[in-house]
C-alpha cells in the first residue's frame, strides 16, 4: 500500500479508507501484527517491524504515526498500559470518529489545520492561564526578579533573627544545600 491509498484527497479533505481497510484486514488475517480493541474504540499496533514491512512498505512506521497525528489520532498506550490492558513494545491510537464497523465515521476526520498545530506548540500553561511562547521571556524575567526579591527578604529576616554575620552564612548554607538538591 502507498501513502496515497492511506490518506487520499476528496474533496479539499484527506479520508482515511486505507488505514481503516488495512486495520481490519490486519484484525482478520494478521492479528498478531495489528488488530481492533476489543471494544473497536481504538487500533493497536503489535509487532511494528512487520506492521512496517508488510503494510507500510512505501513509508515508516514513524511517518505512519505522524499522519495520524496530523489528523487528530492519539497515542493512548500509556492509558492502555496503565489499566493492565495492553502489551509492552504495542502501540495503541485512538481517534472519536476511527472505530471498528464505523466506517461512514471516517469522512468526519479532517487533518488539523497548521494554525492549531502552532498553536499546540507555542502554549503552555503557567498557574492558572495560558501564556504565549512570546510571552515566556516576560514571564521568566518576571520569575527571576521575584526570585531575587525573595532571596533578599529571606537574607534580611535571617540577619534579623541570626544578626549580621551567622544570617548571611545561614542564607549560604541554604542555598548550597539548595543549589545540591537539584543536580
Amino acid at each position: 500500500m502507498t501513502l496515497d491509498s492511506f490518506f487520499l484527497p476528496k474533496n479539499t479533505s484527506f479520508h482515511l479508507k486505507g488505514a481503516y481497510d488495512m486495520v481490519n484486514s490486519c484484525d482478520e488475517k494478521d492479528p498478531l501484527v495489528a488488530s481492533w480493541s476489543e471494544d473497536g474504540l481504538y487500533f493497536i499496533v503489535k509487532d511494528k517491524g512487520t506492521f512496517e514491512k508488510k503494510y507500510l512498505t512505501e513509508i515508516k512506521y514513524a511517518s505512519f504515526v505522524k499522519q495520524l497525528n496530523n489528523y487528530g489520532f492519539k497515542n493512548i498506550t500509556s492509558l492502555i498500559q496503565a489499566s493492565g490492558e495492553g502489551q509492552k513494545g504495542e502501540e495503541c491510537f485512538r481517534h472519536d470518529n476511527f472505530r471498528k464497523s464505523c466506517k461512514d465515521l471516517l469522512r468526519k476526520i479532517v487533518r488539523k489545520k497548521q494554525k492549531d498545530k502552532n498553536e499546540e506548540l507555542i502554549h503552555f500553561s503557567i498557574g492558572n492561564g495560558s501564556v504565549e511562547k512570546q510571552d515566556q521571556n516576560e514571564e521568566n524575567e518576571r520569575l527571576r526578579r521575584e526570585n531575587r526579591f525573595l532571596r533578599e527578604k529571606v537574607k534580611h529576616l535571617l540577619r534579623q533573627v541570626h544578626g549580621p554575620g551567622i544570617g548571611e552564612l545561614m542564607f549560604l548554607r541554604e542555598s548550597i544545600m539548595i543549589k545540591r538538591a537539584y543536580r
